[in-house]
Parts: C-alpha cells; sequence; structure tokens
C-alpha cells in the first residue's frame, strides 16, 4: 500500500508543489488570519511611520535617503548592529504599504508562507513526501513563531525566509542538482545574515555545499561567483560589530567584550552547547561507524556508509556552531533556548536538521545492509512522533495568540484614540509620559508614532517615575540612560518634539491640566486628565 502511495505521488510531477501551496495556504489562513484585523501596536511595529508625515507612504524618490539616514545601514561601525538585508526590506514595504496595517499583516502571512512552502519542497526532496510533511507540520508548530509573525518588526521573519531558502538548496545538493543548489544557497544565506547577526553561522555549511557544487557544477566559476555573496554580507555584518564593539567596549547587549567576560560566557554555556546539540550526535556518529560498519558485506558499502557519515558528521557541526553562537550572543540577557521568543531562531531549527539527517543516516545503513523493508517501519515510526508531538501546539496555539493579539491591538487603537480625543479637546495641553525601565522605550517611541497618525504633536514630556532609578537591569541600562537624557535635556525622537519635564514645573501659577501617560512594559497604556492648582 505504500509504495502504491509513492507511486502515485511521484506521478504527479510538478503538480505536487500545486498540493504543497494549497495545504500551506489553509495553514497560514488558519493560523495567521486573526491578524487581517489587527492594528497597530507597540512591538517596534511602529517604527516605519516616523519615516513619513502621518498617513503618507514613503516615496520610491526618499527611499535611498531614508535608508542611509534614518536606519543602521548608512551607520556602519556606529551601531551595534548592522543589518543591510533587513532594513532594505522594512524601506520596500514602507514605499509599498506606509499606513496600511492590514496590508503589513498581509506581507507576514505570504512570508511564512513562503517558509512553509519551502519547507515542503525541501523535506520532500530530502525524505519524501509523509515524513518530509510531518517534520515540516512539526516546525511550523513550534511556538517561538507567534513572537515573529503576529509582530510587524522582528528580523527573524526575514531571516526565515532566507534559512528556507538555504534549506531548499541543501535538499536539491542531495538531488545532485548543482546549480540550483548554490543559487539557493548561497541567496538564502545572504538574506538571512543580512536580516540579524544570529544568522552567522550559516557561511559554515554554506560554504561547504558551495564547495560540492563548485566540484559537480557544469559552471563551477558562477558558483564561485555566487559565493562572493554570502562571504562579503557576513565581512559586512561582523566588520560593523566589531568596530562598534572595539569603539564602546561592550557588545549590542551591553555585555563587556574582554577577555574575562568571554571566558566566564565559556564557563556558563559551552556544556549546555555539547550537551543539547554536539554531544549525542557525535556519539551516534562514531557509534554508528564502530558499531554498523562491520554489518555492511562489502567495501562499496563500507564506502558509502563513510560518506554517509561525514555528511552527517558536517551537519552535526554546523548546527553545534548555531546553537553555540545563540548562545553567545544572548547570554545573558535571556535563558536561551527561550522556549517561546523570536530569539529562538534559528538556533532551535538545528535540531530539525538533526532529525532529518538522522532518518537519512539510518535509511542509508537499512538500504546499505539488505535491510530495505524496514525503512518504510522507521518512516511510519517517525511521521507519528513528529506528529504527536506537534500536536502539542499545532494548529491551534498560533491561531490562538493571533486572536489574543489582534484583540490587544484593538484595546491598544481605542485607548490611543480616546487620548487623542483629549488631547484635541484640551489643545495645548501638555503630555506627561511616566516611564519605570528603560525597557519601555520601544513602547515610549510607537506611542508617540501612532499619536502623530491620529495628528497629535505634543507637546511631549517624558518623566521618570521614582522607581525607575534602579528598576534598570543591565541588559535595558543604556535605554534607561536615553530615557534620562530625552526626560532632563528635551530631544527630537522619531519625528516627535520632546521638551525637558522640568518645564512643567516653570508654568505660571495657578491651575494646571496635563494629561498623563503611565507605560508598563508593552502593555496597553493607561491615561488620565489631571489638574492640579499650583
Amino acid at each position: 500500500m505504500s509504495r502504491d502511495w509513492a507511486v502515485a505521488w511521484t506521478s504527479l510531477g510538478r503538480f505536487r508543489v500545486v498540493i504543497w501551496a494549497a495545504i500551506t495556504l489553509v495553514i497560514v489562513a488558519y493560523q495567521l488570519g486573526p491578524m487581517l484585523n489587527a492594528r497597530w501596536e507597540l512591538f517596534d511595529d511602529a517604527e516605519t511611520l516616523s519615516w513619513t508625515a502621518p498617513g503618507s507612504r514613503l516615496s520610491i524618490a526618499a527611499a535611498p535617503e531614508a535608508l542611509l539616514t534614518k536606519t543602521e545601514v548608512g551607520k556602519f561601525g556606529a551601531f551595534p548592529r548592522y543589518r543591510p538585508v533587513y532594513y532594505s526590506v522594512r524601506v520596500g514595504e514602507a514605499v509599498a504599504f506606509g499606513p496600511d496595517v492590514r496590508a503589513w499583516h498581509l506581507w507576514r502571512m505570504t512570508m511564512f508562507g513562503a517558509v512553509i512552502l519551502l519547507c515542503f519542497v525541501a523535506f520532500e526532496l530530502w525524505l519524501g513526501p509523509f515524513v518530509g510533511g510531518a517534520l515540516t507540520i512539526f516546525v511550523v508548530a513550534n511556538w517561538y513563531w507567534q513572537d515573529i509573525w503576529l509582530h510587524l518588526g522582528p528580523a527573524e521573519g526575514i531571516g526565515s525566509v532566507g534559512l528556507a531558502l538555504f534549506t531548499l538548496g541543501a535538499a536539491l545538493a542531495a538531488r545532485d542538482k548543482p546549480r540550483e543548489s548554490a543559487w539557493f544557497v548561497a541567496i538564502g544565506t545572504t538574506i538571512a545574515v543580512g536580516s540579524k547577526e544570529s544568522f552567522l553561522p550559516l557561511l559554515l555549511p554554506c560554504l561547504l555545499l558551495l564547495a560540492g557544487a563548485r566540484k559537480r557544477s557544469p559552471r563551477p566559476r558562477e558558483v564561485f561567483a555566487l559565493a562572493a555573496l554570502p562571504v562579503l554580507m557576513c565581512a559586512l555584518v561582523t566588520t560593523s560589530t566589531v568596530l562598534f564593539a572595539l569603539h564602546s567596549g561592550a557588545d549590542v547587549y551591553l555585555r563587556p567584550v574582554g577577555a574575562a567576560g568571554r571566558i566566564s560566557w565559556l564557563w556558563g554555556s559551552w556544556g549546555i552547547a555539547l550537551i543539547e546539540v554536539l554531544a549525542l550526535p557525535s556519539v551516534l556518529e562514531r557509534a554508528g561507524w564502530k558499531l554498523l560498519a562491520p554489518a555492511l558485506r562489502s567495501d562499496d558499502a563500507r564506502n558509502s556508509w563513510r560518506r554517509g557519515i561525514r555528511v552527517y558528521r558536517a551537519i552535526v557541526w554546523s548546527a553545534a556552531a548555531l546553537v553555540a553562537f545563540q548562545l553567545f550572543i544572548y547570554s545573558p540577557i535571556t535563558s536561551w533556548p527561550t522556549w517561546a521568543a523570536r530569539y529562538d531562531v534559528p538556533g532551535r531549527l538545528a535540531s530539525s536538521a538533526l532529525i532529518g539527517a538522522s532518518l537519512v543516516l539510518t535509511a542509508q545503513f537499512l538500504t546499505l545492509s539488505n535491510r530495505g523493508a524496514w525503512i518504510r517501519w522507521v518512516r511510519a515510526a517517525a511521521v507519528v512522533t513528529l506528529l504527536l508531538i506537534a500536536r502539542r501546539e499545532f494548529p491551534w496555539a498560533l491561531r490562538g495568540a493571533a486572536l489574543r493579539q489582534a484583540d490587544f491591538s484593538h484595546r491598544l487603537d481605542d485607548r490611543l484614540n480616546g487620548l487623542a480625543a483629549a488631547m484635541r479637546k484640551n489643545p495645548g495641553t501638555p503630555l506627561v509620559v511616566r516611564w519605570n525601565s528603560g525597557a519601555e522605550i520601544e513602547a515610549f517611541g510607537a506611542t508617540l508614532q501612532l499619536l502623530r497618525q491620529r495628528g497629535i504633536d505634543g507637546p511631549f514630556y517624558l518623566v521618570p517615575t521614582a522607581a525607575a532609578s534602579v528598576s534598570d537591569s543591565l541588559a535595558f541600562a543604556q535605554w534607561g540612560a536615553q530615557m534620562r537624557e530625552m526626560s532632563a535635556t528635551g530631544a527630537t525622537w522619531y519625528g516627535a518634539t520632546i521638551r525637558p519635564w522640568r518645564e512643567l514645573g516653570n508654568r505660571l501659577a495657578g491651575a494646571r491640566t496635563e494629561i498623563e501617560v503611565q507605560l508598563t512594559g508593552y502593555d496597553v497604556p493607561a491615561w488620565r486628565v489631571v489638574r492640579s492648582d499650583r
């Protein structure tokens, strides 16, 4: 029966992609459909609104200037991170969508669909339709996607598209299509690394795949030229961040870059990387050669098994490098893996690569040892296991999060509409924003932009609460310092004017009216009209 299914599926030819596309459409529409009714919210979604006048789109003519002057692309070596692909896409989105938040969310749904479809096709080429489909569902079911696709700002979304293209390229390499593989691998790596520095370890497997493609491709010079894309992007990202670290003495997460800080990281994190990603697969690799190779009868079979072990070893070390790098850049700002946040991408996806590689290696051994009849049972067990694991989250969890996020955005929209109405009713009334921690700087900036979209230009006053002096952790100390400076001296920030908060005490004696906004993390800010006699 399973063989008849396999023959029927293979006979569909190119139509199989249409089937995968239809399944992808259903998954994305069901899981992210509620976001088409969502509004703007506080999670760095509103950054692009600061690039233009309220209610307008960024013009094509103004796009290059916005990219070079309003993003880190034009601040090479002077900014904690460097993401040229991410901000190029963001500027393009601002040109295409402007303030139309539904178009933004539809675009995010399209990107998520592209990731799923590319995984379906890649995993089918690598593992067959049933195991490949189950592994794709296993990947899609992970909870951390809600922190990526339900917001408009995270760079991990664009990086995931690049990673999916890379995955398809790797699958094409396994199918002995070197030229096609080289294009997908090179472009995918370039997109991913240019979106966020956490994807930098992809350069290792990228170069391994391109080296193999160059040997087998009918156009080796083309493959060599393609290799320049990811190498150049990695060099740009690394050089810019290193220059900043050398100048400031700290990395993007404010940790010291001296030897003592690095040694303390190695002591605390390297063991985790060894256990989770490197130790177990390495033991399996050694056992696979030492214990299983004697079961192979011929020299040809043993040579084929040796080549399979080498490929598996390359995947293991690439996965270990990826996970170790995530520990390196995120510790100690967060416990990694978080099991819920966007920081889990791409590191936790390494486990999917190891699962697929282990299944391929198992099938290869069964074939070489004349136990091919067992393969169908291994595949069936893999499908059942992957779907049972995915069942915990798929397909309800992401949809539930989307419904909650859409509801949150509506509550925020209603709250800001009421605040804007109160400002218009009391023209010239100062808007006093009270904050507790540097972690609220993003919510503050988004609140300013969303008020500007409603025609409210202030005046704005940023006032620290009594707890603000002690509430900042190390990770938010720089943001807290920036908030204090803006509070004390005023600033023009994201197109809005912030006045020194001490000016409030210099107003004329008598009745004073102000509108007070209280920030609380990323929650909907509370506001009230305050009247006092001075």
